[in-house]
């Protein structure tokens, strides 16, 4: 266990008249600046290499609010971007507080060095970048790259985020056409104006008809139902290849394996990437991706559709380390995203016949996906007009004006070689000059955007210098820069933090590297991963750093780090309903606005402390108790469907089973099977009293044989998931 951090200096200001107070230890002075209408207090630097500082600030004495800090011998920081200002000289660190009519007192608390072993290290960093690590992981890290210090920021993380760039991106589409239609062929290396062909692999014969496809509205299943040859039904007009691929169905289970609903196909292409794709920085990358330019099934059509669904989801495995403004265009252009804001089929206005544009996609293609709400500085604290009021980035107006841009969108016409049902899902709308509205608009900054070419190329010129446009907004890094980072580190980033991501943004380069482009997403998430407010395990002692994790991602670590191992005929996981049992599930999102939103605040301490927690939206009594419920039944009886396994999967039988080996070699020492859990689940942050507590349960069982011993280990780890060491980062 780290020590517990002790308050130093307290010092103690009777309202907000008094002019100076000074400690013996010169460490804090305070002053009232009736011009800056705020308490400015100084902090004199000290040399505190490796320790955690933290300015805490009270009305009480009781609630204590950090507002500004510094570690591993760094400069003072504000918290988050609504704490107050904090301006560093040499020698000092000047925060200026706002005015308030009530007492306040302040003091400075000091936690001492972190203790961390570079495994530990390591496994804290695998946590925020991949689904969660195994032991193997860790120690492929410490083969290939050595252990990182305490201190160390970029180093060996930096040169593991260089080669997970490299590895072979795991393609969601290439996954399903390998092993679906017989009929699909290669045509991934054509370019065709209008036209997306990438990922457009062809069936791969050694793998047979294993995923479910539709053709037109036919639904053809990989069991003996399906009229493809060698299924078992009617000859069809198809052919397998390869018959010896598909096993011999000779038993009910087997039967079962191969049988299941349509729209439960992508989600297990997306658990395979989850599991097993090697690139996992990508995959947890075009992860947050989805969930910043979002659509689901809660609002779309054609769930069973799984080339649509891949097809869309691969614009961000393909873009993960790509350009943002690529992804913009391709989103905006994509049928699927076109249908869920209903941008497809908007037509110009036209008074006589009733048709007025759709409003949606012009709302959400600034609001959620490019500038906010609100105008930013370039750390992501609000700007403020003269009433100290934060200033709206667009209006109604502004929506109306621009919904005349998404005009004239409709979908490609159909043609072979793509899953279909009821038209053509995958390539990129096309533009039908009659409907789009070629006036001239009014942007944002007050200059005239077209008018344009009543053709085909000129509604693209309008439609893409829009989104250049809002692509070059001022907002544009901050705002994505705190997204990113909330996605993968921390809830609540300092401005210092946000404008380090943002600038990596803005200028596409990071510490020198990068293609120099706006909007280079490989700089951008080296600046979020390997920040020192990112890498400093001093932090850890900082009550209001870190984040609780995605419910999905806990489960996920859980089963990936003891090893499930499908026991189903294809070896994939079929997992169901998962948004239902603790609100978070892939292609799952209730609304536009993704499973939480950036700005939430659960009630009690974290809202009164001006905190963001947005993981909390979706936890609560029912999706908490779900979640844990969900990874006893993981680790006790495997993927077993039914009322006692939470019904994750549609199956009364094992489809995947807990891989005791490496546990199993521990668990007769408590001690090494706890190390070996806190190390794999925790990063080494398990307390003292966690490790008491879990000594005494797992002392006072009995260990006579191996399934004692299993036991053991079932019971240490639905106990730890239980735990904050588990539930979150810090």
């Amino acid at each position: 266990m780290k020590d517990e951090p002790r308050v130093k200096y307290p010092l103690f200001v009777i309202g907000i008249l008094l002019s100076l107070i000074q400690t013996e230890a010169s460490v804090l002075i305070l002053d009232y600046d009736s011009e800056k209408e705020s308490v400015e207090v100084t902090v004199q630097q000290e040399d505190t290499s490796g320790t955690l500082q933290r300015l805490e600030v009270s009305n009480s004495l009781e609630d204590w609010k950090t507002i500004a800090r510094k570690y591993d011998a760094g400069i003072w920081h504000g918290t988050q971007p609504e704490a107050p200002t904090v301006l560093n000289n040499s020698d000092s660190a000047q925060v200026f507080d706002s005015k308030s009519n009530t007492v306040k007192f302040y003091r400075l608390v000091e936690s001492p060095s972190a203790a961390y072993s570079g495994e530990e290290l390591i496994s804290a960093f695998l946590r925020q970048t991949t689904f969660g690590p195994r032991h193997s992981d860790i120690q492929a890290f410490i083969d290939n790259y050595g252990a990182p210090s305490t201190e160390e920021v970029r180093g060996v993380y930096e040169a593991w985020v260089e080669d997970q760039i490299n590895v072979t991106p795991f393609s969601h589409r290439v996954w399903f056409r390998k092993q679906s239609n017989p009929d699909f062929v290669d045509q991934s290396s054509l370019s065709e104006s209008g036209r997306n062909f990438l990922g457009e692999v062809g069936h791969d014969s050694s793998l047979g008809h294993r995923l479910p496809f539709y053709l037109n509205s036919a639904y053809y299943k990989p069991n003996e139902s399906c009229p493809l040859n060698g299924h078992g039904g009617e000859t069809g007009i198809h052919v397998i290849d390869a018959v010896a691929a598909r096993p011999e169905l000779n038993s009910t289970q087997q039967a079962k394996d191969l049988n299941y609903s349509e729209n439960i196909t992508k989600q297990i292409i997306w658990f395979e990437a989850a599991f097993n794709a090697e690139d996992q920085l990508r995959q947890r990358m075009a992860w947050a991706l989805n969930q910043h330019f979002v659509t689901g099934e809660e609002g779309s059509d054609l769930d069973g559709l799984t080339e649509r669904w891949t097809g869309y989801y691969d614009i961000f495995v393909r873009h993960a380390f790509g350009n943002f403004r690529d992804i913009l265009s391709e989103v905006t252009w994509n049928p699927h995203m076109g249908y869920y804001l209903s941008s497809l089929n908007s037509r110009k206005e036209d008074l006589s016949r009733g048709f007025f544009p759709d409003e949606n996609y012009a709302r959400e293609v600034m609001q959620l996906f490019t500038i906010g709400l609100w105008e930013l500085h370039p750390d992501g604290r609000l700007k403020l007009d003269v009433d100290g009021y934060p200033i709206p980035t667009y209006d109604n107006e502004d929506i109306t004006e621009f919904a005349k841009i998404f005009t004239g969108m409709a979908r490609a016409t159909l043609r072979a070689n793509i899953e279909s049902q009821g038209g053509n899902w995958i390539d990129p709308m096309r533009i039908i000059s009659s409907r789009h509205d070629y006036s001239q608009k009014v942007l944002l900054d007050g200059s005239t955007h077209g008018p344009f070419a009543e053709t085909i190329e000129g509604a693209v010129e309008d439609i893409e210098g829009f989104l250049d446009f809002l692509f070059n907004h001022p907002n544009v890094p901050p705002f994505f820069a705190r997204f990113l980072i909330q996605r993968f580190t921390i809830s609540n980033p300092s401005p210092q933090y946000i404008e380090y991501v943002a600038n990596a943004f803005a200028t596409g380069t990071f510490e020198g590297q990068g293609t120099g482009l706006r909007g280079d997403l490989e700089a951008t998430i080296k600046a979020v991963l390997l920040h020192p407010e990112a890498r400093s395990a001093s932090l850890s002692y900082d009550p209001n750093h870190g984040k609780l994790r995605e419910p999905l991602i806990r489960y996920l670590h859980v089963a990936r780090a003891m090893n499930l191992v499908s026991t189903q005929t294809y070896g994939m996981f079929l997992f169901q309903d998962l948004d239902d049992l603790f609100g978070q599930g892939p292609y799952q999102s209730p609304t536009v606005f993704n499973f939480y939103l950036p700005e939430y605040q659960p009630n009690g301490a974290i809202s009164e402390a001006d905190l963001y927690a947005p993981e909390f939206q979706p936890h609560n009594d029912v999706t908490g108790l779900n979640l844990l419920n969900a990874i006893h039944n993981l680790v006790y009886n495997g993927l077993i469907g039914g009322p006692d396994n939470a019904y994750i999967i549609p199956r009364w039988f094992s489809q995947g089973d807990i891989d005791f080996t490496e546990t199993l070699a521990l668990a007769s020492s408590t001690s090494n099977l706890l190390e070996h859990l806190d190390l794999v689940l925790c990063a080494g942050r398990m307390t003292d009293d966690t490790r008491s507590i879990l000594m005494t349960e797992l002392e006072g069982m009995p260990s006579a044989n191996e399934e004692d011993l299993k036991d053991r280990v079932r019971r240490a780890i639905s106990l730890l998931a239980l735990t904050p060491e588990y539930s979150t980062l810090y």
